[in-house]
């Protein structure tokens, strides 16, 4: 099969890529390498088996924003569940992609990581595609519109388990969709190394909203590679929530390849504890008339670390482009720590380009206006802090993924 040959030739490729370094490596910068220092990785993309036990109490916890939301439902790469209407009456294909891979081809070989991992994780990359066991196809033909988020489920269940989720979204022209992906631990006791990757293509005039929520157990290492390319008249919108994981780190690609095109990637992060959460962005303008806006918001208590490092990028015939870049951190602790490293890199000279990142702490003035009114300091540390996190989700266009996040946001139980 095509596909294989794909996977030998990664697996090539990770072999002989370096390992990152924080001391000789821009792209590794702060960050914790010592972190991806797994051996088992190098043998990880084998299935390890779902325990019986789990399967009630995950499909329990997949409810999904509606009975009716298509949806599909993965643990260790197995797919337990899948609520689609086949054939979609709009022609929507969501589908498993170890089965696309066989019944669309054609489509998988044009898309599948089409875009290089440009900002320091190619060798965790090529793990990906050589370790690759599932993940999900979603392709809206021209001119449909998807009026609901559909939604996937992708749960770790066990120790030492290592995970390739890998979500490829395909939009047609002027078509329209919002897909909510969720990235789970059955306990906080399992945990492991995921590399996860999501392709998403927008043709000309297609509206894509992509949002995921990660709950890993704090006991997982993980990296999430996001890659968007936006064509002309397309927007796209991203937005990562991060609540778990031990160790994550983020790289995300927002490629303006068409006149008109746009880009809003949002992010919104509760590190605690000592998770350490490492967020790397690139905004790559390549032609005339484009726009991107980046907004993160970041809270940090305990020992918690985050690392912000972001590019704008203009190339030298991408005129009148328009972006910005924003980093907000919250520290609740002393002992946290923010690092942000917001960039430009402007080869163009009629563009409008601005970018900052601050830091600082609860204003002791608001905590002692709740006090006076009944509630403990404690309470008040934490409305403050997810109010400073539900900002970031005034700028979410879809309603129904808005009030999604504003609920687990402000309910433990999600």
């Amino acid at each position: 099969m095509w596909f294989r040959s794909v996977q030998h030739q990664a697996w090539e490729e990770f072999l002989s890529a370096p390992s990152p370094s924080a001391f000789h490596q821009e792209a590794w910068r702060f960050s914790s390498v010592q972190a991806l220092e797994l051996p088992k990785i190098h043998y990880g993309g084998d299935v390890i088996n779902l325990r019986r036990d789990a399967l009630p109490f995950l499909l329990e916890h997949s409810s999904g924003l509606t009975p009716e939301t298509p949806c599909l439902v993965f643990a260790n790469h197995t797919l337990v569940l899948q609520r689609t209407q086949s054939p979609h009456p709009l022609g929507l294909v969501m589908l498993p992609l170890k089965s696309a891979i066989r019944t669309h081809e054609s489509l998988v070989r044009s898309y599948f990581m089409r875009q290089a991992a440009e900002l320091g994780s190619h060798k965790y990359a090529m793990w990906h595609k050589a370790c690759l066991r599932n993940g999900v196809l979603i392709y809206v033909p021209p001119n449909t519109t998807i009026e609901t988020p559909v939604e996937i489920f992708s749960w770790l269940d066990g120790t030492g388990v290592a995970l390739s989720p890998h979500t490829l979204i395909v939009c047609g022209e002027n078509s329209r969709i919002a897909v909510l992906e969720h990235f789970r631990s059955v306990s906080p006791q399992d945990g492991g190394f995921v590399c996860g990757i999501s392709d998403i293509h927008l043709a000309a005039g297609a509206h894509a909203t992509y949002a995921v929520i990660q709950e890993w157990s704090t006991r997982t290492r993980a990296l999430h590679l996001n890659s968007t390319l936006v064509s002309q008249n397309a927007r796209a919108t991203v937005l990562q929530a991060n609540f778990g994981a031990g160790f994550l780190r983020s790289e995300s690609l927002s490629r303006l390849a068409g006149s008109k095109a746009s880009s809003l990637m949002l992010s919104l992060t509760a590190a605690s504890g000592v998770q350490e959460i490492d967020q790397r962005t690139l905004q790559d303008h390549t032609v005339p008339d484009t726009s991107s806006d980046l907004l993160h918001h970041n809270t940090l208590d305990d020992s918690a670390r985050t690392i912000f490092s972001g590019l704008i990028r203009v190339e030298p015939r991408a005129q009148k482009t328009d972006a910005y870049q924003k980093v907000r951190n919250l520290l609740l602790s002393d002992a946290a720590e923010a690092n942000s490293m917001p960039g430009l890199e402007i080869l163009a000279d009629d563009v409008r380009c601005t970018h900052g990142a601050t830091s600082g702490q609860i204003n002791a003035e608001e905590l002692f206006y709740m006090r006076t009114r009944g509630i403990p300091e404690r309470l008040g540390r934490r409305l403050i802090a997810n109010g400073f996190l539900a900002s970031v989700l005034e700028r979410l266009e879809d309603k129904t993924l808005r009030t999604f996040f504003m609920n687990r946001l402000y309910n433990d139980k999600g």
